[in-house]
């Protein structure tokens, strides 16, 4: 996995062994963290629907529970990072459409 950033002890990764679409995960620790969040990163170039239906923001919460307004706030702090995300992205997987 690789960080793309860290922010108040929480953790923007992407791992190295995935899939697509593109997307960041989002946790407070590398090792049985408490919450896991997927946001998703859309098209590039603006962040709209991308050829899996996903656009830039939509997430998935894949363990523990969390309030849509710390969603909204993760989602917004990698907004802030987007360009960092995805050179992590495209330097692993190769360019995405």
């Amino acid at each position: 996995m690789v960080t793309v950033f860290k922010l108040g002890g929480v953790l923007y990764l992407i791992y190295t062994r995935d899939h697509h679409p593109p997307h960041v995960h989002v946790k407070p620790s590398p090792v049985k963290p408490e919450w896991e969040l997927r946001i998703y990163l859309g098209q590039r170039k603006d962040g709209s629907k991308d050829r899996y239906g996903k656009s830039f923001g939509d997430t998935e919460i894949l363990a523990g529970k969390l309030k849509a307004s710390k969603i909204q706030e993760y989602v917004e702090l990698l907004a802030q990072h987007i360009e960092q995300a995805w050179e992590v992205w495209t330097s692993i997987y190769g360019d995405t459409p």
